[in-house]
């Protein structure tokens, strides 16, 4: 979970995928491409149902099935910028959350029926891992990437 915002050689951590774009240019994509802004919200959205299933609350199917897609993703300076600061906000609760969380309860299921909890977190990383590089190559494709940046 701490890696989301940091900076590991190997591997670009989520928000440093986001770094460095305007708000237009966030909200902008090639066709058939999601736009970094739409995936922020997206990512953001699964951020809080993890919260909420880690956090041993009732499943939310209504907003699972949202997506996060269909959310504004395009706006002034200061709406992706606060974007950018929910998603981490977001991150860094999940990572507090699953600090104080017992050992023994990361094989317990979030829900009957449903994955356990250990599966849900997986999950969310490689969700995570997955729209990191699609941040990074839909700034490929706008020629806004350079591997020695962000």
């Amino acid at each position: 979970m701490e890696h989301f915002a940091g900076r590991q050689p190997w591997i670009v951590p989520f928000l440093r995928a986001t770094e460095g774009l305007t708000a237009e240019q966030a909200a902008s994509a090639p066709a058939r491409m999601n736009s970094p802004w739409s995936i922020v919200g997206h990512v953001a959205l699964w951020h809080r149902i993890v919260l909420g299933r880690g956090g041993g609350l009732p499943a939310d199917d209504e907003l699972a099935r949202a997506s996060g897609w269909d959310l504004a993703a395009r706006g002034p300076e200061a709406e992706w910028t606060a974007a950018r600061a929910h998603v981490r906000k977001l991150n860094a609760d999940l990572a507090a959350l699953v600090a104080v969380m017992p050992d023994a309860d990361l094989g317990l299921k979030w829900a009957p029926g449903r994955a356990t909890r250990w599966q849900l977190l997986h999950g969310l990383v490689v969700h995570n891992a997955y729209h990191t590089g699609e941040v990074i190559t839909t700034r490929q494709a706008m020629r806004l990437w350079n591997e020695d940046r962000p």
